[in-house]
């Protein structure tokens, strides 16, 4: 189900001047390429070029029908995002436990992030704006590893307040990921919408159509008089 706003709505003007501003980002950012190249080179052997086929077809979620990634990445979020309300209630194993939790997934969103990134660097800004996502989601895991070891040596103030930095950043970029998918096109497939739009359309049956009599005409009793349309 998707949700639509008049096209002069607040909302739908502020999402459009946010993704044109980070398009914009991204144009202004040529250097991001050199980083994307030494990206695609690095994971080449794992979830790249040169991995295995059934490693890749893995990671991208081939069996599935669709990517991987959009399913693994709610585990760290999730995860993340119930231990900051634990943290508010005051649950304090059950934040640990769920901080912990989030940490380890992120490792498998990263991975499955990268090989269906990897597959769309010949497009500028999807290369670009993944590079920025990427930063941001490596960016957050190492705050949460340092809400964890906070945690550990009994700072837990410290270890709360680093988490809810680490959410804000988590937000940050699981908005550039939408913004990949959503208004990018990363990871739909190229035909989608077409097949989509046809699937919807009615099926005529054009031979029972033309076999349908026109009510109010026997063409047995009258075959040579026209159907006068002004009759009543």
């Amino acid at each position: 189900m998707s949700v639509s706003y008049p096209d002069d709505s607040v909302q739908r003007r502020l999402g459009r001047t946010i993704s044109e501003r980070v398009d914009q980002l991204s144009d202004a950012s040529p250097g991001l390429d050199g980083v994307a190249a030494a990206v695609k080179a690095a994971i080449a052997p794992v979830a790249g070029d040169r991995a295995p086929q059934g490693v890749r077809d893995a990671l991208l979620g081939s069996a599935l029908g669709h990517p991987m990634h959009p399913f693994i990445v709610t585990l760290p979020i999730g995860a993340w995002s119930l231990a900051s309300l634990f943290d508010l209630m005051g649950e304090r194993r059950a934040a640990d436990l769920c901080l912990r939790t989030g940490v380890l997934a992120a490792g498998a969103a990263a991975i499955t992030g990268l090989a269906q990134w990897n597959e769309v660097t010949d497009r500028e800004r999807p290369r670009r704006i993944g590079v920025m996502h990427s930063s941001l989601n490596t960016v957050a895991s190492g705050i949460y590893i340092g809400s964890w070891v906070l945690r550990s040596r009994g700072q837990r103030g410290a270890g709360i307040a680093t988490a809810a930095a680490g959410l804000a950043v988590t937000s940050l970029s699981g908005w550039l990921g939408g913004h990949l998918s959503y208004t990018l096109g990363v990871g739909v497939e190229d035909d989608a919408l077409v097949r989509q739009h046809a699937a919807s359309q009615p099926v005529v049956d054009e031979d029972a159509a033309e076999a349908q009599p026109v009510p109010g005409l026997d063409p047995l009793s009258q075959p040579d008089q026209p159907l006068d349309p002004l009759a009543r």
